[in-house]
């Protein structure tokens, strides 16, 4: 979590926003019809509550998360999009908090939990039609590569082939020559 208030340069807290009078077209202050006061607005002195550097900020926190993964050999990932983002059918958990979560490591059923506990439930239903999409996409994928394997193989007999009969005329043509003599045998 994180303070709305800026940080002055002399280290000070600063304000969260800063108040704007509304003028009418002729540049005067309208007064507010219920109250003493003026119509006026609250303007953000940071952009720290914008959606746009709420997801800046979680796409650097997964980056850096997955180099230091990277770095200790942990082959988790984190990934800040949304499931649906990422392409995953899945419908998401509601997020826990700290007393309902104590409470459930308890035993204790709360109605957060319980939520959780339909939307995994429901989740799991439609995990068999899922996993069907996924064999079909692993055979179409595996039926690729078995041909591209065959083809590579088919490929590297022909090189081999080739190279063999190339170091065989080779070797006779340079025995004809006369330059490179034939042991003899010996009985």
């Amino acid at each position: 979590m994180l303070t709305m208030r800026p940080i002055n340069k002399d280290g000070t807290w600063g304000n969260k926003s800063q108040r704007e009078d509304i003028l009418d077209k002729f540049g005067n202050k309208i007064k507010l019809k219920s109250s003493k006061g003026w119509r006026s607005r609250n303007i953000p002195l940071t952009d720290w509550d914008k959606p746009e550097t709420l997801l800046k900020w979680r796409e650097d926190w997964a980056v850096t998360a997955n180099k230091e993964f990277e770095r200790l050999g942990i082959e988790e990932r984190i990934d800040h999009r949304t499931l649906k983002e990422q392409g995953i059918d899945r419908t998401p958990t509601k997020h826990i908090g700290h007393d309902a979560w104590n409470l459930e490591k308890k035993g204790v059923e709360t109605k957060i939990g319980n939520e959780n506990r339909e939307i995994m439930r429901q989740n799991l239903e439609r995990t068999p039609e899922r996993i069907a999409e996924h064999i079909h996409e692993l055979k179409e994928n595996h039926l690729t590569l078995h041909m591209q394997t065959t083809e590579i193989k088919a490929g590297v007999v022909t090189v081999r082939a080739g190279n063999a009969l190339f170091k065989y005329y080779s070797r006779r043509d340079y025995r004809k020559s006369g330059i490179y003599p034939r042991r003899k045998r010996t009985a």
